[in-house]
């Protein structure tokens, strides 16, 4: 059975990794789930639910510290690790923070046929591309089920 991961340090189980961990699953993946421990939005330990694996991190107090890029380094170097363990044929991975994408590219590197999709979370509606073919950037929306199952079908045709 292919094997599928999906990558969020900030959660999104329910409103967007639920979608996609669905449609990946109708594609005949075995599907895991990595979340960080720690809640960016109300700035405590999460309380583990669903069927996420949750990867302990430090704590963190503002948004603007070093302590949160220390943070977001040590989830990337532990999900380095992960990939590294599972070797996953599919890898969905949540970015920001930016360390989850060049963690995400060091694997890729080095195992050349996992098909990686970056789910650019926090870009500005300016910046958004929409079904540019030419460089694989599709726009998603809305975090709508329907809105997401379409796009992660778009993706993986390509």
């Amino acid at each position: 059975m292919k094997k599928a991961i999906i990558i969020s340090c900030f959660g999104w189980y329910a409103e967007r990794l639920i979608y996609i961990e669905e449609v990946l699953k109708g594609k005949g993946f075995s599907v895991e789930i990595y979340n960080s421990d720690f809640s960016h939005f109300k700035k405590n330990r999460v309380v583990k639910s669903n069927n996420c694996n949750y990867v302990h991190v430090p704590s963190y107090k503002k948004n603007l510290s070093l302590a949160r890029l220390y943070s977001h380094v040590v989830f990337s170097y532990k999900l380095l690790q992960i990939l590294k363990d599972k070797q996953p044929d599919f890898v969905y991975a949540l970015v920001p923070p930016n360390s989850v994408a060049k963690a995400c590219a060091a694997y890729k590197k080095k195992y050349r046929n996992t098909f990686l999709v970056y789910d650019i979370i926090d870009m500005c509606y300016t910046q958004r591309l929409i079904n540019d073919k030419e460089s694989n950037i599709v726009r998603l929306d809305r975090y709508e089920s329907n809105s997401i199952k379409y796009y992660i079908n778009y993706i993986y045709k390509i």
